[in-house]
């Protein structure tokens, strides 16, 4: 479900070059500044963080076993398997009519899911009370 990528493919201190803010980070966690590792080069298909036969290489690079890659892919599975369940639910309580509410969350079973729906294109935003369970914007 994850779109063909390889996260045996990706180095263990890469998060992307944008924050949470969408400010653009300039490290990885382990301090490797970009920047510098690209020397010039431009950054899409290039950085060193993503195996690639064209990238530089990084001494700090730490890929993910077999194992724990398959872990990432079924962690992320079974994040949109969450998603897909209350999504569901929310468009049943609210009938894609604009406006908020709450109902119990249909994938923990502990939690309320807090939800809005757009008045502009319908879209659904929710979140559930239980830390790690749903959190999405259609």
């Amino acid at each position: 479900m994850t779109g063909g990528f390889k996260h045996s493919q990706c180095c263990k201190h890469y998060h992307g070059r944008f924050g949470p803010n969408g400010k653009a980070v300039r490290t990885c966690d382990a301090g490797v500044n970009f920047d510098e590792m690209l020397a010039g080069r431009k950054p899409i298909g290039n950085m060193p963080c993503i195996r690639d036969p064209g990238a530089p290489s990084c001494p700090k690079a730490d890929y993910p076993t077999p194992e724990e890659a398959a872990a990432i892919d079924a962690a992320i599975e079974a994040s949109v398997q969450r998603s897909f369940k209350v999504a569901a639910e929310v468009v049943k309580a609210s009938k894609r009519k604009p406006g908020s509410g709450t109902i119990p969350c249909p994938a923990c079973g502990k939690g309320t899911v807090h939800y809005s729906v757009s008045s502009y294109n319908g879209h659904i935003w929710a979140k559930c009370t239980t830390p790690e369970c749903v959190s999405f914007v259609e």
